[in-house]
Parts: structure tokens; sequence; C-alpha cells
């Protein structure tokens, strides 16, 4: 924490310590083709939520491709996190299609990515830094089945690397989530768990 004056008689305390980091070399490749992690299945998120995870796309995402992040759902309205060309872009059947418009998401590198409801709201952020929001979304993500790289129907397979995917059945600040990617560098990672609300499910790969 930090003092500072404030223009009137409240304190406000600000978080800047960075989070522990724990040891990472390594990260799941997926072809594009098949490849794809059942994670069995998944408890709901009733309320708010954030899905993250660190991303790296080996070919130029290109038009409309959809390539999955994370879905949870066996059906056309699972809910799902992923690339659409260069744009992040969430769905789910209560809240519709949503995607960042001025966000693009490079190939050839690491990105840090996270979709985020908060008070019905739908947030997208990259590298720690809010890249759209607005969509309202109400009622719950299902309980059901989690895959990391495709989407229910063996399609839209993620091409490139995963690392890092984590779930929290809370809303991450954007502070929260910029000490997460500040938190990396070569061979580390943060270490999520130093959360206030660490994560329910958390992949390392």
């Amino acid at each position: 924490t930090t003092a500072g004056t404030c223009p009137n008689t409240s304190t406000q305390t600000v978080e800047i310590a960075a989070l522990a980091q724990v040891n990472n070399v390594y990260s799941m490749q997926f072809d594009g083709t098949n490849d794809y992690i059942d994670l069995g299945t998944m408890p709901a998120f009733s309320a708010d939520f954030t899905w993250s995870a660190w991303i790296y796309p080996t070919i130029q995402p290109i038009g409309t491709v959809y390539r999955m992040i994370y879905t949870q759902g066996t059906s056309a309205t699972a809910p799902y996190f992923a690339l659409r060309g260069t744009k992040l872009h969430f769905y789910s059947p209560q809240s519709g299609v949503y995607e960042t418009i001025a966000g693009f998401i490079p190939y050839g590198q690491w990105s840090h990515v996270s979709v985020v409801r908060e008070s019905n709201v739908i947030n997208l952020y990259k590298n720690g830094v809010v890249e759209g929001s607005g969509d309202a979304m109400t009622g719950a993500v299902a309980s059901s089945i989690g895959q990391i790289g495709k989407y229910f129907n063996l399609s839209a397979f993620w091409n490139g690397k995963l690392d890092e995917v984590a779930l929290f059945n809370t809303a991450l600040t954007a502070t929260q989530l910029l000490s997460i990617y500040n938190a990396t560098e070569t061979g580390k990672t943060a270490d999520l768990n130093d959360l206030t609300t660490p994560p329910i499910a958390w992949y390392r790969m």
C-alpha cells in the first residue's frame, strides 16, 4: 500500500505489491485440426466470473475464422471465449455475441487475455488493459463439460499454444489483471493463488 493526500477526509489505499511467481517453462501446443483438452464437468458460474489465459497463435488469424480458447457446454448455446480473426470474442446465449472492435491479437507472440463478467457487463482484456466492454449478460453459465481449444462440435480448434488457463468465480479487477501480466517474465508467471480470490480451476499446462 502507499499513502497519499485525498481532497476530502476519506482514506484510500492502492494495491501496488507484485504478485508472487511460479516457474513456467512449458505450455501446450495445439495443431488447429483435432487437439483439445476435455476438462470434464465444470461448475456453474452463476454471477460474476473471469476466464483468463495466455495465448500464442502460430498463424495469422484472418477474417472471421474462429479459434476457441475455452468453451463450457455441449450444444450451440455453449458460452465460449475465442479469437475471431484478430479480435477477442465472447458469446453466451444470454448476452449474444460480443467482441473487441479496436483490439488486435498478434500472432507469433504471447498475449494475456481475459473475459470478465461484472454486474452483468462483459469486459474483454488484453495484457491487463480493457479492450472493449458493454454487452449485458443475464443468467448463469450452466455447469457442463469444459473444453480448452475447441468448440462443442469438434470445430474451431485452437492453432498455436495455450498456457495458464484459469477460471474464477469472481470478477478480477483491472489492477489484478495487470498484475498477472506484469508478474510474467522468462521462465516465470504469476502465482494465481496469490490473488485475493484464487481461481476455482487453474490449468498450468
